[in-house]
């Protein structure tokens, strides 16, 4: 006997029929879903995000959001994530994305090394060189509609957004903060965005970011698979972002001996922190790693990559799937709509709201006007209330791996003073000034 069909009224855009929530967040909901009609048997999981209603009614959320369904539907490439539709439905807005049966880098490699299963470096390389690649379609991707170049930066490459399959695919996914001419909403001077321990030092000084910017990313990141520690460690992060512009990056055979200095090349090179002095693409960076691969006589793919995943997962990658059974638990939350829903609106000033400020390791930094970004302004910023954060060596945790965000300030001087940044003294209960020499850029 075949299950019932679903309401269609309880069907999210006439076709996705949610069958749990995975995740919640500041921002909104990951659900796991079917998408159904059509020919009997083409039925498939999809992944839904959508976008809590309360901030909806918020000048300039709507745009951020869909903003990654703009980015990611212009491209693809099997190394990056498939982006379905995206809209409003019953007054929710919900992008559709596809849904991946394996786990993020970030929790793979912690799972291995609890196992007693760390990744061997052929396959780590193998990893890396295909997000490169993903990375290498999103920067030279044009809109097919107007045939103009769309300008992708990433911005956000990090092992949480990072995903392989169970087949051993890598997929880059979470291009919402990407920069790309596509986009509606505009990150504001004085906004700093990404993750801190994978930001390049132009990011970070709020200097104009390009494909090199995600390069530096991919880079830290390999860094910190080989080396099994943090590249740029701090006990908060204002100590995080002085280690990105200012640390000696060393080799991670400083860390753990035994690495090949073929391959450590190419690391150094992809971090060098001019970007002048990286490869001018990640498509280059890839085809050297892929070179390493050949002439260590490692012939390793995505088979490869598959099994460790598999043997790493176990059971685990069975049990989101165990139960696909709809709940209607959710579909009362879901059939709550606000008051109206605020249509995608051009590019406007974001007031801030507390629901901007709810994730405790966001960056609350008030910046002078024609500063860029942390780092780098005209003015004095000046940040109350930053929670210190312990130092983690571990790669794989995010207790240190925040996202950044800076509120701008009505401030003008007439000369550029040193940034000067309040930060609570953890040890002490008091407040400890900061100071780091800036220098005016562009966002």
């Amino acid at each position: 006997m075949s299950a019932p069909s679903p309401d269609p009224q309880n069907l999210v855009f006439g076709k996705y029929e949610v069958i749990r929530r995975l995740a919640l967040g500041g921002m909104g909901e990951v659900f796991l879903a079917r998408q159904t009609g059509g020919v009997s048997g083409t039925e498939r999981l999809v992944i839904l995000k959508s976008l809590l209603p309360e901030l909806a009614e918020q000048e300039g959320f709507v745009d951020q959001f869909l903003d990654e369904a703009r980015v990611a539907a212009k491209l693809n490439h099997p190394n990056i994530v498939q982006m379905f539709e995206a809209g409003a439905w019953n007054g929710i807005y919900f992008i559709a994305m596809e849904f991946i049966r394996g786990e993020n880098l970030s929790k793979l490699m912690k799972m291995a090394r609890a196992l007693g299963k760390p990744a061997p470096v052929h396959l780590v390389v193998c990893i890396v060189r295909d997000a490169l690649l993903g990375l290498a379609h999103a920067h030279g991707a044009h809109d097919e509609m107007t045939g103009l170049p769309l300008n992708v930066v990433h911005r956000d490459v990090s092992p949480q957004n990072i995903m392989v399959r169970a087949d051993g695919v890598t997929k880059l996914v979470d291009f919402g903060i990407a920069k790309a001419a596509n986009r509606l909403d505009r990150t504001k001077t004085g906004v700093l965005k990404g993750k801190l321990q994978f930001m390049s030092p132009e990011q970070v000084m709020g200097e104009d970011v390009d494909a090199r910017t995600d390069q530096f990313a991919m880079g830290a990141v390999l860094w910190e698979l080989l080396a099994g520690r943090r590249l740029f460690r701090g006990d908060n992060e204002i100590q995080i972002l002085q280690a990105v512009v200012h640390q000696q990056i060393e080799a991670p055979s400083t860390v753990v001996s035994g690495l090949p200095a073929e391959l450590e090349a190419v690391l150094m090179r992809m971090l060098e922190r001019s970007r002048d002095q990286r490869y001018p693409s990640c498509a280059a960076a890839a085809a050297d790693l892929s070179g390493w691969l050949t002439q260590s006589s490692r012939t390793v793919g995505e088979a490869d990559v598959g099994l460790f995943v598999r043997d790493v997962l176990g059971s685990a990658l069975e049990d989101v799937t165990k139960n696909l059974t709809a709940s209607e638990n959710f579909l009362i939350s879901l059939h709550h709509t606000p008051s109206q829903v605020r249509p995608s609106k051009s590019p406007s000033a974001a007031s801030p709201s507390s629901a901007q400020a709810r994730p405790s390791r966001r960056l609350a930094l008030a910046l002078g006007i024609g500063g860029a970004a942390l780092l780098a302004g005209v003015g004095t910023a000046t940040v109350l209330g930053l929670r210190s954060t312990a130092t983690n060596d571990d790669p794989s945790t995010g207790a240190t791996s925040s996202t950044a965000t800076a509120m701008t300030a009505a401030t003008k001087p007439s000369v550029a003073p040193p940034l000067s940044i309040l930060v609570p003294a953890a040890r002490e209960g008091g407040t400890e000034r900061w100071h780091i020499p800036v220098r005016p850029g562009a966002t």
